[in-house]
This record gives C-alpha cells, structure tokens and sequence, in this order.
C-alpha cells in the first residue's frame, strides 16, 4: 500500500512537471525563433531541443493520466506512449553533443563562423540525431543494448565536456589571435558558460536513464522504487533545461521581460479603463508610446538609446539640429583672430 500512495504521489509532481514543461518549451522555441542576434546554427539546435522536450512532455504527460485513471502498471508499459516519450528522450539525449560541437566549431573557426549562414551544418547532424534515436527506440527490447548505448553516449559527453573546456582554456597555442578574433573567443566563452547549466541538465538527465537501466540490469533490490524517482528527475531536469536557457542568455530573457511587461501593461491598462483612471499616453501602450518618443526625437527634443544587452531605454536631453546650428554659425564666423 506504501508503494502505491508513493506512486501516486510521483505521478502528480510529474505530471505537474510535465504540463509545466510544455509551455515552457513552446515558449523557448517562440523567444529563440524570435531573436536575430543568436546564430543560425545555435538557433536550429535549440529550437529542435524545445520540439523533442515538447514530445517527451506529452508522452510522459499521457502515461502519467493513464497511471492515475485506468491502470498504474500497465500505462507504463503501453507501446504507443512509450514510443513518443522514448522519441523525445533519445533526441534530447543526443542534443547536448551537437551544442558541444557547435561550441567548438565556433571556437575553431573563429574568423569565419558569424559570417557564415548556411543550413549545412544543421541538415548534416538533424538526421543523424533522428534516425539514432529511432535505432535506440528499435532496440529497446534488449536491456544490454540500450545500457551500451546510453553508457557510451555519458561518456562522449564527458570527453566532449572536457575538449569544450580544454579549447577555451588552452586558447591558440599555435599563432596569436587577431584583435577581432579574441573579441569573437570572448564571445564564445560567455554564451560557453550561459550554456553550461543547460549542459549540466542533459548530463543530469543522461545520469538518471543510466542509473536506472544500471539498477535494472544488475537486479538491485529497490527497482519500484527508483523508477518513478528517476523518471519524475528526468522531466524535472528536463524543465530546468527550459528555464535556464531563458536565464542565463541575455538577449533571451531581454525579450522574455519585454513580452511579460507588454502582457503586464495591457493587464494595467484594461484595469484602469475600466475604472476611467488611465492617462491617454499611458494608454497608447508601449510600442506607441516608444513611438511617440521617437517622433520626439525627429524634433530634437530628446533622443532615447536602447542598450543591446538589457534592452532598457538611455533617456538624454541632446539636442542636436541645436547643437549643429552652433556649429555652423562658428564656422561662419572665420578664423579666431590671434
């Protein structure tokens, strides 16, 4: 009876994590297909992360339902489910060594590689990330397999870790990078450590299938138990894959803070309608009232800047048709007698 409430127990909190988790990837996939200033590859590996985190969610999502409405042990096993979770799992495996990959051909060619805006890359490494986590899934049946599979894929995400490191380290031992060039490695290391708890998620989630495929491999006392905990870790991971991807990239979490502040001013607005207390420049909303700063800025009355990073507007008082008219009227006067 113990282990029945305790499932019970898990398969809401997972259930819960994974009703959390799909808006959450929808969204990370909306701000990131949304912003221009990440590279095309990047972008292509995240938006393909937030689609398969999306299809594990529903599959776990679906299992967890049945679990708690028809049959707690055999929606577990139910083929069709477990299909499209295992589906969204192997793909997300696998994502953590493209990010890695594409880190260090960042790093590598560190000339060229902004510049470069081809779907190469991307078209080369979907397929192959697909189809072996079709293989994965094909091979499910045989225990010894998948553990080898998922074993190895721990390990070349260790040593991929350690190469990512290793080359933001070492640096060029080589030659001397260019200026521009140690501006670009820079940039590299910070969107490296905006990556890593991202990283950390798909190494914790890998931690969790190899554990409990280990458990059930070597017959360890204790397996009705581990279950649930590991795949309830799993999806929770999985959130935070989510949300500190959003957190610690700047130029996401800038856009994130502006949708909730246009979602915020338009909740504002409607309630100060409806007590007839709104102003009517505080009712143009931001984007007119950015507008209207703009116009503004046409008559020289002020200029607004916009820093890159956080997005937060730099009010000045210049006045520049007033400031090139002093200009040209010194210019006009001739030479200062000495």
């Amino acid at each position: 009876m113990a282990v029945d409430e305790l499932n019970f127990v898990l398969a809401v909190l997972e259930l819960l994590i994974n009703l959390a988790s799909i808006p959450a990837s929808a969204l990370n996939s909306f701000l990131v297909a949304r912003t221009q200033l990440i590279h095309r590859n990047m972008k292509f590996i995240l938006v393909y992360q937030s689609a398969f985190l999306i299809v594990r969610s529903v599959g776990r999502s679906i299992i967890c339902l049945g679990k708690l409405t028809i049959d707690p042990i055999n929606a577990e096993h139910s083929e069709p489910t477990r299909t499209i979770f295992s589906l969204g799992v192997y793909n997300r495996n696998f994502l953590a060594h493209v990010l890695i990959i594409e880190r260090i051909m960042a790093t590598v060619w560190l000339s060229t590689y902004e510049k470069q805006k081809s779907w190469l890359f991307s078209l080369l490494w979907s397929p192959l990330v697909f189809f072996a986590a079709l293989f994965n899934i094909i091979m499910m049946g045989n225990s010894t397999s998948t553990l080898f599979n998922i074993v190895s894929n721990s390990s070349i995400l260790i040593i991929g870790m350690l190469e990512f490191l290793r080359i933001y380290i070492g640096g060029f031992p080589n030659r001397a990078p260019s200026l521009s060039e140690k501006y670009q490695l820079s940039e590299n290391i910070r969107i490296g450590r905006q990556l890593t708890p991202a990283l950390i998620c798909h190494f914790l989630c890998l931690s969790m299938n190899v554990l409990k495929l280990y458990w059930s491999q070597f017959e360890v006392p204790g397996y009705d138990y581990l279950l649930p905990v590991t795949t309830l870790l799993g999806s929770f991971f999985g959130l935070l894959i989510e949300t500190t991807t959003i957190q610690f990239h700047p130029f996401l979490k800038r856009r994130f803070c502006q949708m909730l502040g246009r979602i915020f001013d338009c909740f504002c607005i409607q309630q100060l309608r409806r007590s007839n207390r709104v102003s009517p420049a505080f009712a143009q909303g931001p984007d007119q009232r950015m507008g209207q700063q703009n116009a503004n800025n046409r008559h020289g009355s002020s200029i607004a800047l916009q820093d890159i990073i956080s997005g937060a507007v730099m009010p000045t008082s210049m006045q520049p048709d007033r400031h090139f008219a002093i200009l040209q009227k010194t210019w006009n006067a001739g030479p200062i007698p000495k």
